[in-house]
C-alpha cells in the first residue's frame, strides 16, 4: 500500500523517498489534497505483486486512475 504524501513535503524529503522507493516503497503524492503523481521503484513495474494489483491491472491503469483523479476523465 502506497504511503500519501503531499507534493511540499515531498520536495523537501525528495532524497530520503528516492531512496525508500529504491527499497521497494511507493509514495502517492497529493497537491491540493488530490493523487498528482506515483512514486514507485522500477522494479514494481515490471514484476507487480500480485497481492496487490486485480487481475488484468498494471502500472497505466493505476497512474490513469491517479490522473483521472486529479484532472478529470479525459485522458
Amino acid at each position: 500500500m502506497p504511503t500519501i504524501i503531499s507534493l511540499s513535503q515531498a520536495r523537501r524529503r525528495f532524497r530520503r523517498l528516492a531512496a525508500l522507493a529504491i527499497e521497494g516503497h511507493s509514495f502517492i503524492i497529493t497537491r491540493h489534497g488530490k493523487p498528482y503523481l506515483l512514486m514507485d521503484a522500477p522494479e514494481q513495474w515490471n514484476n507487480p505483486n500480485p497481492e496487490n494489483f486485480r487481475e488484468g491491472e498494471h502500472l497505466y491503469s493505476s497512474v490513469k486512475q491517479l490522473y483521472q483523479a486529479h484532472h478529470g476523465p479525459e485522458l
